[in-house]
């Protein structure tokens, strides 16, 4: 259990929470000794089997402690997730009260971080066996063999490489959807009749429903809907409906993506996400 503080991708590793088969659980601080201790430590974390909640934290910061690993062989999150894709979330101590009957302290301050650290490696080590029983038990095993488990190092590389971003591109692109956006918003104002605000729900079904006198579609609790589906069904009897659509699409593509990415971009030019792998049952 990584004891890090930082960005996720290239964290700063301040200890590690270990657990040795048939061994009490320790907590391995590294500090101003760290090279030392990475250096006696390194052998043994690159070859030994390795069980971990959230492998790919795991193999993020071994690699910022410079040592070579490139393989998961137990994740406890991972195989709570196969047994429940629904799950919305298959946190550690969530894992440890249903499964173990066990409090994990946390780390709020009070609790000494060996005590935080050295409690979650326990609590893999004794969640592991059963949640694997569990998963060979239902013939979930294997896939988590050849598929889950070795998908890991793979996200964890593609997190810690990133995305290069071409800044130049992107505000060239800008400028250009701001200009979209520009010319769509005067197609809204030419249907209404006016100008409005077309972020304002309320501005929204004054011009739709008192002056335009469109039907009412839906309602909710401040009033008439302006939502997707409402515009969609107003669009078969007036181009206002439509205009609206189309100028909060490319809208929101300005906003979420080409004014937001630039700020987001690395020192070294790209973008770095965090890859999900156990959350969404519909797929990934």
């Amino acid at each position: 259990s990584p004891d890090t503080e930082g960005p996720p991708h290239t964290p700063t590793v301040v200890g590690l929470g270990v657990q040795v088969p048939a061994g009490p659980c320790a907590y391995v601080e590294l500090g101003a000794v760290g090279a030392q201790v990475v250096e006696l430590l390194g052998p043994v974390l690159e070859k030994t089997r390795l069980a971990a909640h959230d492998g790919k934290a795991v193999l993020h910061a071994l690699r910022a402690l410079g040592i070579g690993r490139e393989r998961i062989e137990s994740d406890v999150e991972l195989l709570s997730y196969l047994l429940n894709p629904s799950r919305k979330e298959h946190a550690l101590a969530d894992l440890a009260r249903e499964r173990l009957h066990t409090e994990l302290p946390e780390l709020d301050g009070t609790t000494p971080r060996p005590q935080v650290f050295g409690a979650r490696a326990d609590a893999v080590a004794r969640l592991e066996p059963e949640i694997w029983a569990e998963a060979e038990g239902v013939g979930l095993a294997e896939l988590a063999r050849s598929l889950e488990l070795p998908l890991v190092p793979v996200l964890a590389r593609m997190e810690a490489r990133g995305v290069l971003v071409d800044l130049a591109v992107l505000k060239e692109i800008s400028v250009q959807v701001d200009q979209q956006c520009e010319t769509l918003l005067q197609e809204v104002y030419r249907h209404a009749g006016r100008e409005l605000n077309v972020g304002s729900p309320v501005q929204l079904a004054q011009v739709l429903f008192d002056e335009l006198k469109l039907p009412v579609l839906k309602r909710n609790k401040t009033g008439p809907s302006t939502d997707h589906e409402v515009l969609e069904k107003l669009a078969e009897q007036h181009p206002l409906p439509l205009a609206i659509i189309e100028y909060r699409n490319v809208a929101k593509l300005k906003s979420t993506y080409l004014d937001t990415l630039p700020s987001l971009v690395g020192a070294d030019g790209r973008v770095r996400t965090t890859f999900h792998q156990a959350t969404a049952a519909t797929g990934r």
